[in-house]
């Protein structure tokens, strides 16, 4: 009889743990990480086509960032707009990305790439908050307001789309690629 209550026992252990797990799990895939979900900000000027200030809305901050940063945004490069004359298709892309201006935004950081480059600037995705699908960043690249910047890595789904939305701007003659 004790037998029989230990294999009970023993078996009860082993049908738990893996609920536990499973619930555990789903528990975490529905409800996102701080970092997952993004942060909540407002572009406070525009530097140039790939480079904001921003302004967290929260007072929870990322980690090891202050309530004003200066973002750059990750995988995209546009027309150097700082040299004299400004590069083709320089303003163009300053005032796309100036529309979002005062707009509340959503600040999402990369799972593979550093958080900052080596000007100190953030390296991030924004986002639209009405509009978490397609970041700030895949919009200047399929407008054709700025080129693919792939040559530090970073997320490799996020380099694929990017990728894309060039060449399909390239081939649709979008932005500067209207030449």
């Amino acid at each position: 009889m004790n037998s029989i209550m230990k294999i009970k026992r023993k078996v009860k252990k082993l049908l738990v743990l893996p609920l536990f797990a499973s619930l555990f799990f789903s528990c975490t895939a529905f409800f996102p990480t701080e970092q997952e979900a993004g942060y909540s900000a407002i572009i406070t000027s525009v530097i140039d086509g790939d480079t904001v200030t921003i302004r967290f809305n929260s007072d929870i901050l990322p980690s090891g960032c202050s309530r004003t940063e200066r973002v750059r945004l990750i995988g995209i490069n546009t027309p150097e707009l700082t040299i004299n004359p400004p590069e083709y298709y320089a303003e163009e892309a300053r005032d796309f990305l100036n529309q979002y201006y005062l707009t509340p935004i959503t600040i999402k950081f990369d799972s593979v790439s550093d958080r900052r480059d080596r000007y100190g600037r953030l390296l991030a995705y924004i986002y639209e908050q009405d509009n978490p699908f397609d970041s700030i960043n895949w919009r200047i690249l399929y407008d054709g307001y700025g080129y693919f910047y792939g040559i530090f890595a970073f997320e490799t789904e996020k380099m694929k789309e990017f990728k894309t939305a060039e060449t399909d701007a390239r081939i649709n003659k979008r932005g500067l690629w209207n030449e």
